[in-house]
This record gives C-alpha cells, structure tokens and sequence, in this order.
C-alpha cells in the first residue's frame, strides 16, 4: 500500500478571494478564484464571502481553484454545505481547474460524487 504525504508550504494558512462579476446587472454568475487554502482558520472567512454572494442573490457560481493550495475535511464539508444551499435557493455551484493535490483529498474523501468538478 502506498502513502501519498503532503506537507503545507505555510505555517500561517491563508485564503484570498478574486471576485469577477459580469458587466450585466442582471446576471447571476459570478466567477471567484480562490487563492490559498479552505481549513480551519480559514473557513470563517470561506464562509462570509458565500453568505455575501448568497444575500446578493446569486445564483451561479464558478469557484476558480486553480491556485487552491490545500483543503481540509473541514473545508470540504463547508463547501458542501454551500453546494447544498445554492442548490435550494435553485442555484449551482461548479468547480474548475482544482489542483492534483487538492483533488486528491476530494477523490480520497468520496466528495468527487457530491460536488461538480470541471476538468480543463
């Protein structure tokens, strides 16, 4: 059996937030890169920004994983959880271009089958 380890580059995690709106008022996509890592310390922030967009009235959103370093169960299950209430108030959440290294612990977690990854 073999071990895949992955070892965190920063002591202090962080997560950023890109927000990219479309010019037209009305619509109801918006595109955020997440930049940094969804644990612990920093779901807390995760967490305002998917309220905001939420209260915003938000309907479609394409989280931008590219520079996701790292995820945590704790992170997973929050994105869930938003997964979830977009899809109750009839909206959807993708993911696109998420790191190897994070896709791994989403596969490894069985969350592969619960969220909408985007390949490319």
């Amino acid at each position: 059996m073999s071990r895949v380890h992955y070892k965190r580059e920063d002591a202090m995690a962080q997560l950023g937030f890109r927000i990219k709106t479309n010019d037209d008022a009305q619509s109801t996509l918006v595109r955020v890169e997440l930049v940094g890592a969804i644990e612990n310390a920093t779901i807390p922030q995760f967490e305002q920004v998917m309220e905001n967009l939420l209260e915003k009235g938000i309907k479609k959103l394409e989280l931008e994983c590219g520079n996701l370093t790292f995820i945590n169960s704790a992170g997973l299950g929050i994105l869930l959880k938003y997964a979830d209430l977009f899809t109750s108030v009839d909206g959807h959440i993708s993911l696109h271009h998420v790191q190897e290294k994070v896709m791994l612990v989403v596969e490894l977690l069985g969350f592969h089958n619960l969220l909408d990854i985007q390949k490319g």
